[in-house]
């Protein structure tokens, strides 16, 4: 019996201790997606903090908007004007009504910090209709400083 009780809590041990993802796993990716992000949010130091370095002269603005999208956000671009760059969710209820404020917060600051990557760029302007937790609008890097 005892040895049954033994097993029992080394496998109770080995489910808590599993893959559970909390909302700075990047929005669930999977291991071979969280290898591309270029930033993620560290809830313990509050502040994005980079994944991996990156080469500024090989990015686009298409190339990180495919990194920080996601299966159930999608930022499209739409421009650059001077040090911004302007993108366009269309879809925002999941950033703003369901995964709470600290995912809509994890979502806007990594990908800010991603998009601010490219050469010049200081400010990423959002556009989407504004809900409970997030708020469309124009931010840079120190917005998500605390």
């Amino acid at each position: 019996m005892n040895k049954y009780l033994i097993v029992f809590g080394v496998l109770l041990l080995a489910a808590c201790n599993s893959n559970v993802k909390r909302p700075d796993d990047n929005l669930m990716m999977t291991p071979g997606e969280a290898n591309k992000v270029i930033w993620v949010y560290d809830y313990e130091k509050g502040i994005p903090v980079r994944n991996r370095p990156v080469n500024p002269d090989t990015l686009t603005p298409q190339k990180l908007l495919n990194i920080i999208n996601t299966d159930k956000i999608h930022a499209d671009f739409v421009k650059i004007s001077g040090d911004t760059i302007f993108v366009a969710i269309k879809e925002s209820t999941y950033l703003t009504q369901q995964i709470g404020t600290a995912g809509a917060y994890d979502f806007m600051s990594t990908a800010t910090y991603t998009l601010t990557e490219l050469k010049g760029i200081r400010y990423v302007n959002y556009a989407f209709v504004e809900g409970d937790h997030a708020q469309p609008g124009t931010h840079s890097r120190k917005d998500f400083l605390r």
